[in-house]
């Protein structure tokens, strides 16, 4: 399924000659079709999805986009019949227990949890490419780490990304950091600590390998 929609977007970004635009004509349009697709949207009716979806995560047009999707589901699910297709919708249709507004619920979040973040993962993964032509060239000649490779990018997205903030209970340790109950120890290599008042936790830290992971 989502080879058949890239197929059809890089062709259509090689139609549409330089200079390339890949968000606009594979990145903000692959996933929405793929998810699209995964909610028994019809064919006829992916455009309609696609330019719905864009403006929900539009800041300067989110709220009016936003109602206009959510419309759209909600026809989408009661035009839905049990069993109608091999999608999201209609098996849970066919399994039963299930409202028609917890369907449209379960579509949405479906639609926010990969739409946005899939766009992201392929963006950021051509821009580090690009960055890194010596592993894009590698990859062309031993195109059998394409699947290592997209792992690792999406491996690392946001590792350096802000984290909770959070209260020590106890007192702790972890390498050079000494973290005080109720206070936040500033990282210092020589065991230092500047008092404050919370610890910050990352969890796409959690991602790096042990070897670079801070604390």
């Amino acid at each position: 399924m989502e080879s058949r929609h890239r197929f059809s977007c890089l062709h259509g970004l090689e139609q549409a000659g330089p200079p390339a635009d890949l968000r606009r004509h594979v990145t903000a349009v692959v996933p929405t079709r793929a998810i699209a697709e995964l909610l028994g949207v019809p064919a006829e009716g992916h455009t309609e999805f696609v330019a719905l979806a864009e403006a929900a995560v539009d800041p300067a047009r989110a709220a009016e986009g936003l109602r206009a999707l959510l419309g759209y589901i909600h026809r989408l699910v009661a035009a839905c019949r049990p069993g109608a297709g091999e999608n999201v919708i209609s098996g849970l249709r066919a399994a039963g227990g299930t409202s028609g507004e917890g369907i449209v619920r379960l579509a949405m979040v479906l639609f926010f949890a990969g739409e946005e973040t899939t766009k992201m993962a392929m963006t950021t993964g051509v821009a580090r490419l690009m960055a890194h032509r010596d592993q894009w060239e590698r990859l062309r000649k031993e195109p059998a780490r394409i699947p290592d490779a997209v792992e690792e990018i999406v491996r690392t997205m946001g590792r350096n990304g802000g984290g909770l903030v959070r209260y020590a209970r106890t007192d702790f340790e972890s390498r050079h950091l000494v973290r005080n109950r109720g206070r936040h120890a500033r990282a210092a290599a020589s065991g230092d600590a500047a008092a404050r008042t919370s610890v910050a936790t990352s969890a796409p830290s959690a991602s790096a390998p042990s070897a670079v992971r801070p604390g």
